[in-house]
């Protein structure tokens, strides 16, 4: 068992090696071929300029679907039509990366973004495999590959907000009801499917209190609660309702305020 592990060890670092071999040669590609690095930026450029990235068109978008230029196709034109349109994120991955950006900004774009997911899925990683004790030879290179593969992404956020949710829950700290509530809270805030492991989380927590008779969890369920929605109520309004959601849900789930947005790809 130990000459396999050793094996799969081999394979998996020198894939790792491989794959970061390739994202050094292809790095001028993948700026191109990526978009949320310029989304991002773009926003929080505009936003430290005093400018509201949900109000006003700031972020860099294909005009028209079915530009193909920039796979490699010809089209009708050779050159893909660009225009702006607000910021598609949540409020709170754009202060996030504000924050990160006044720290890093001095290594210019992409690189600031491409250090602050790195930073962020590594730092998920590691309290991932602190739940999941996985023989670090094995681990490092798979979480090498996936912190690479993230690097270009703001999902990297989300990811550490997810599992530091789970990490607190695992330890079972004092009070880990409540932080992994507001945990799960804020990664709601940095994309809506959260929603469903934070309703899960709170279903399954008021149950074992209602069934237990305990108090204090259920008033801690309460207070995440109540602490989540109004968190969520200040960095919304602090953008503007309206724009919030005019941004981030109704662009995807309207074809009418759709119709007249330029396109891109987000994830």
């Amino acid at each position: 068992m130990e000459k396999h592990r050793k094996s799969i060890a081999v394979v998996l670092w020198a894939l790792l090696v491989l794959y970061l071999v390739y994202n050094i040669s292809e790095f001028d590609y993948l700026t191109k071929r990526t978009i949320v690095d310029d989304d991002v930026d773009a926003a929080v450029v505009n936003l430290l300029n005093g400018t509201n990235p949900y109000k006003e068109p700031v972020v860099p978008r294909f005009k028209e679907m079915g530009h193909f230029a920039l796979i490699g196709g010809g089209g009708d034109q050779a050159e893909p039509v660009w225009a702006y349109g607000s910021y598609n994120y949540l409020p709170l991955d754009l202060l996030v990366y504000t924050a990160t950006y006044l720290c890093f900004s001095p290594l210019g774009s992409p690189l600031w973004f491409i250090l602050t997911n790195v930073a962020f899925s590594s730092a998920a990683l590691h309290m991932l495999n602190r739940i999941l004790r996985v023989n670090w030879l094995c681990y490092i290179p798979i979480a090498g590959m996936l912190v690479l593969y993230l690097s270009f992404t703001n999902t990297s956020l989300t990811l550490l907000l997810l599992v530091a949710a789970a990490y607190v829950r695992e330890r079972a700290w004092n009070h880990y009801v409540l932080v992994s509530m507001l945990l799960l809270g804020l990664a709601s805030l940095t994309k809506v499917f959260t929603v469903i492991p934070f309703a899960a989380f709170a279903l399954y927590e008021l149950r074992a209190g209602v069934s237990a008779r305990d108090k204090r969890k259920l008033a801690e369920i309460s207070s995440g609660l109540g602490l989540c929605a109004c968190f969520v109520a200040l960095v919304v309004i602090l953008f503007g309702l309206s724009a919030v959601l005019d941004s981030t849900d109704f662009v995807y789930s309207s074809g009418e305020v759709r119709e007249d947005r330029p396109m891109g790809g987000l994830s």
